[in-house]
């Protein structure tokens, strides 16, 4: 590569100052100081006397894993530190690097059968604890980073590992089927989300994919189509053992495929999504402050065998002691009843892309994903939309709905589905009587 000190002078846009830089040139063949021949034409024009920099070029590597380390160039190579080592998962191989005196072991570290792949490997308080898949099963392995096997017998887990997280010197183990909380030598199963079915699959989630913060566990799961399974954020109360759902910032809960989540040092939550809609990737951070809407779905009541209706509800709510300033409380509290006649939840799928904002056109021969019948609440699973079916007609069953969506549905895409009967709606102020700041308000619908 040669510099060349003549300054090349490019007219600024806009009539800004005009702008001077070097320019670098790379030569293919060098003879002496006076015969170098350049890969490319000098641009900058002819010139004799110029002065002239010479660099060479160089490849470096730091440590190599090898050749065809990894099996897949899907797979991945998740690490973490341990005392003075940085471990790595490297194939069926944990690979290590010390810190202090550089060595790197990238092969005999600590070796699976090589019809294993690690998937991802944590620290904890007892060792190292190494997820790794076998097919359809995964096996966690505790290891200290210096036994030549593992120090624990193996656990063998049904369904692929995801993700491991540390949590309370323990680990949260994510599989495609379940969470485990484990501490290397025995496990206990943590809620699912709602909905899970028995041998389903439940998560997809990268080894980077989650984060416990505090006393919950946020999950990016890329998994939604299935009732309420939707793609975002999902997070656990450890505590509680009760989820929230988050969705991405554009709203989307399909199609959606969850990335990675990091906290930062300033208790930022930041969160990468792509949306297959558009192919764009994104980068946002999970924000906690007050939702636009809420939902609460409550357990059945009322239940027995005589006849009920519901009459009205008489919902308790208090100021949440998260947040100090003094802002206007004004509340909007909508009330739906389910009555137990049909599914609580369903999905449909668009059949071709919508022509009209109020309008959802469904496949009526595909019976799997289109139970929808008028009086249904849809829920768009594109933008969090909720509307009601109040008409269909035609083989097709092109769906009016009460009220226009603000974008047109896209094609194939699924809406999720539930027989809910409006019933109720309030708006209360502070001013109201029966809303004290300082006290639980009850309001009655």
């Amino acid at each position: 590569m040669v510099e060349s000190n003549r300054d090349d002078v490019r007219r600024g846009r806009r009539g800004q100052a005009h702008c001077y830089r070097r320019r670098l040139v790379h030569y293919s063949a060098f003879t002496d100081a006076t015969h170098i021949t350049l890969s490319t034409n000098f641009a900058a024009g002819t010139a004799s006397g110029l002065s002239y920099a010479i660099y060479r070029g160089w490849n470096d590597k730091y440590q190599d894993f090898g050749a065809s380390s990894l099996a897949d160039a899907a797979d991945y190579r998740d690490a973490d530190t341990y005392e003075d080592w940085v471990v790595m998962g490297s194939g069926f191989n944990v690979a290590i690097y010390n810190v202090t005196d550089n060595s790197f072991n990238a092969t005999s570290a600590f070796t699976l059968p090589s019809n294993f792949k690690v998937v991802s490997v944590r620290s904890g308080r007892t060792g190292i604890l190494i997820g790794s898949t076998l097919g359809s099963r995964s096996v966690l392995t505790l290891w200290d980073a210096q036994s030549v096997r593992s120090i624990a017998p193996w656990i063998w887990l049904k369904g692929s590992i995801q993700c491991i997280k540390p949590y309370l010197g323990n680990w949260i183990v994510i599989t495609d089927r379940e969470i485990l909380l484990t501490n290397g030598y025995t496990v206990e199963n943590l809620p699912d989300i709602p909905d899970s079915v028995i041998e389903s699959v439940l998560y997809f989630v990268l080894p980077q994919g989650a984060e416990v913060i505090g006393n919950r566990l946020i999950i990016a799961n890329s998994l939604g189509s299935l009732n309420r399974l939707r793609a975002g954020l999902w997070i656990l109360d450890l505590t509680t053992k009760l989820w929230e759902f988050v969705p991405v910032a554009s709203g989307a809960t399909f199609r959606v495929n969850m990335r990675a989540v990091f906290a930062d040092s300033m208790f930022r939550i930041h969160v990468a999504w792509q949306t297959q809609l558009d192919s764009q990737y994104h980068l946002g951070y999970l924000n906690n402050s007050l939702p636009s809407r809420a939902e609460l779905i409550l357990a059945p009541v009322g239940q027995g065998n005589n006849q009920k209706t519901a009459i009205g509800a008489h919902p308790t709510l208090a100021v949440s002691s998260l947040f100090s300033a003094s802002l206007p409380i004004t509340v909007n509290v909508a009330v739906k009843v389910y009555n137990f006649k049909r599914n609580l939840w369903n999905t449909a799928q668009q059949k071709v892309i919508a022509t009209d904002y109020n309008k959802i056109t469904v496949d009526g021969t595909t019976s799997s994903v289109n139970n929808a019948e008028v009086g249904d609440e849809g829920d768009g699973l594109r933008r969090g939309q909720r509307r009601a079916s109040r008409a269909h007609h035609g083989y097709r069953r092109s769906r009016h709905i009460s009220r226009s969506l603000d974008t047109r549905h896209e094609f194939s895409g699924i809406y999720r589905i539930g027989r809910f009967d409006f019933r109720y709606t309030v708006q209360a102020a502070e001013e109201d009587p029966d809303f004290q700041r300082d006290s639980v308000t009850r309001l009655v619908l």
